[in-house]
């Protein structure tokens, strides 16, 4: 978060493509007057948004007022971040122009969107939980890989269309190893080491409002020229090396385009 940024990749042409805009928190700056900050910006309405990911202090009763007037009805995380150093919070904003959505649907709400252009069928599904609060953390996400089974079966999709995640979970360090055998255990039921191991943010982050395990996805079917491939870290062995489930990174390949 040292400065505010704004990406474009053109996927349909003209002004129509996928948006990702961050925007830093300043140093003591309110909750609520950043979020009308962001909100207010130009680049907030530039296309339709998919996923959001705010790094910002627990919200206050005033906090969830603003929360609900403006981020109502888009897939969000909220990961308390809890200190005013210069960079330490912010928002980061993944959004689309030109492009037909159609609602995914996870257990009865609307968790994402996906929609169809020449180089497949994408899907963008964020601050994904699982409502279960009746046993240790790694039940949760075994639980909401099971749903997004489901949905994504429902949507056209599969669970190996996944081509990236993000993991927010409370207290990763202490639960990481149970965390990465039940993702292990889904991705072998699905054979996904022999297809593609989708590349992954995971970081330990507070969410206020109760889950211990939130995951924002990617996804794609693929057109027949368009493939998608792990791409190497060449200062780090592959994850999947010393038993990790991730992949560094993951680039698709669109004839001779790379992203």
């Amino acid at each position: 978060f040292a400065a505010p940024t704004s990406t474009f990749l053109a996927t349909g042409g003209g002004a129509n493509g996928e948006r990702s805009f961050t925007l830093p928190r300043a140093p003591g700056e309110l909750t609520a007057a950043f979020l009308e900050r962001f909100c207010t910006h130009s680049e907030f309405s530039a296309g339709h948004p998919l996923a959001l990911f705010l790094f910002l202090p627990a919200p206050t009763a005033a906090d969830s007022v603003l929360r609900n007037r403006y981020l109502a009805g888009i897939p969000h995380s909220w990961l308390i971040e809890d200190n005013d150093l210069p960079g330490s919070g912010g928002a980061i904003l993944l959004s689309i122009s030109g492009a037909t959505l159609h609602p995914f649907n996870l257990a009865g709400r609307t968790a994402g969107w996906y929609w169809e252009d020449a180089r497949g069928r994408h899907l963008v599904a964020g601050g994904q939980t699982e409502a279960r609060r009746d046993g240790g953390p790694e039940l949760e996400i075994a639980a909401l890989y099971a749903l997004l089974d489901a949905a994504l079966i429902n949507a056209g999709f599969a669970f190996p269309d996944i081509w990236r995640t993000w993991h927010y979970h409370d207290r990763i360090l202490d639960w990481y190893d149970d965390f990465n055998r039940i993702r292990t255990e889904h991705f072998n039921r699905h054979d996904m080491f022999h297809r593609l191991v989708p590349a992954s943010t995971g970081i330990g982050a507070t969410v206020p409002d109760g889950p211990r395990a939130v995951v924002t996805l990617r996804a794609c079917r693929p057109a027949p020229d368009v493939t998608f491939v792990a791409a190497p870290s060449p200062l780090q062995c592959p994850a999947p090396a010393y038993g990790s489930s991730f992949s560094r990174g993951v680039e698709m390949h669109a004839g001779t385009a790379h992203h």
